[in-house]
Parts: structure tokens; C-alpha cells; sequence
């Protein structure tokens, strides 16, 4: 079999550097746009994620937690997208760095919408959520979210109505119950000086 000057570049790119060579349609074709991965645009949403464990409430940071952008056609059909990446720390726990994420053209609907959750869980527990959760770790995922991907040169969509959510949330009683106890306690303090 006798290669021509480009087929024998790309034989030897693909051998020597492990490079898939696709053409740019096949790739371009495949892609509707992207989401713009992140916790936090100034004016638009503030969603921190939270960390409930033994009973205290902080926000996850380091490379103790991971969070990954889910999405499908719709919500029974979610699947990750990108890479985990770990929380931020110190005055930016609770975010992530953010990130465009490139939605593909199986994951939004005959409207070009597709629908997010971010996931989030205890890296120590597993590599990805679904390990984490079998084992048991704590896990939190947000409010599902239905966004249309931009497409460049525009910036990316962002997750428009994202809401903070709490990784181990079963752990921590919800703010009512401790308003609940907060005030039988007053109730109970007023009865005894009564008397």
C-alpha cells in the first residue's frame, strides 16, 4: 500500500503522539455550545456549596470535596460532563474554579436546551459521585437546571438560577428544626421565671 505525503503525516503524528485525527467537522459537528462551570457570576448567582459533617456546617474546600457539572436531555438522563474538579479554599471555599464546559450534541433536546445538576461529594469516598455515593460518602447535588449551551465566539451560558446545596445534608438538621428548638427553649426559660 503506497501513502501519500499527507497520509503518512498523520500516521506518523497519530503513532508518535497518541493524537486521535479527526477532521474539523467531525469534531465541530458534535458540539452545540458551552456552560460556563461556576459557583458564582457577580450580579447574576452566588451558590456556594456546603458541608455538613458530624453535625457542623462549613463549606467544602480543598481536595477533600469534588464537584462536577451533570447534563442530559432531561433529568432522568443526566451524565457527567468534564472532569471533577476539587473546591477552592480559605475566603473562596465553597466555589470551584470556573470552567466552560462543552455540551455535546446527544445531551440538550430537540430545542437545543439541556438540562444541568451540579453533584458534588467527599473525594475519600470514591473517584466520581456514583462511587461515592455506593460507598456511602456524603454527597449533594443542586436544583436541576434547563440552560441553552452558547456557542463561540460567544461567551458561555451561565447556570442562570443555580441555588447553594449542602454535601451531607441528612446529617444537619434543616434551619427549622433548630428555629423549632430555639423556641420551645425560650418557651421553656419564660415558664420558669414565672414561676
Amino acid at each position: 500500500m503506497k501513502l501519500n505525503a499527507v497520509s503518512k503525516f498523520r500516521w506518523l503524528a497519530s503513532l508518535l503522539f497518541w493524537v486521535p485525527l479527526f477532521s474539523p467537522q467531525s469534531i465541530t459537528a458534535q458540539i452545540v455550545g458551552a456552560l460556563n462551570f461556576a459557583s458564582r457570576i457577580a450580579g447574576v448567582y452566588d451558590a456556594p456549596v456546603f458541608v455538613c459533617e458530624g453535625g457542623v456546617l462549613g463549606r467544602a474546600s480543598g481536595t477533600n470535596y469534588l464537584v462536577q457539572l451533570f447534563a442530559g436531555i432531561d433529568a432522568t438522563h443526566l451524565v457527567p460532563v468534564g472532569g471533577a474538579i476539587p473546591f477552592r479554599t480559605q475566603a473562596f471555599a465553597g466555589y470551584w474554579r470556573a470552567a466552560a464546559i462543552s455540551i455535546d450534541r446527544s445531551l440538550v433536546g430537540p430545542t437545543n436546551i439541556t438540562t444541568v445538576q451540579i453533584r458534588a461529594w467527599q473525594s475519600t469516598a470514591g473517584d466520581t459521585y456514583d462511587v461515592a455515593l455506593a460507598n456511602g460518602g456524603l454527597v449533594g447535588q443542586s436544583n436541576i437546571i434547563r440552560v441553552q449551551p452558547i456557542d463561540a465566539p460567544d461567551p458561555p451560558s451561565t447556570l442562570t438560577g443555580l441555588q447553594s446545596f449542602t454535601i451531607g445534608a441528612a446529617e444537619c438538621p434543616e434551619p427549622s428544626t433548630w428555629a423549632l428548638l430555639l423556641v420551645g427553649l425560650g418557651v421553656l426559660l419564660c415558664k420558669r421565671q414565672r414561676k
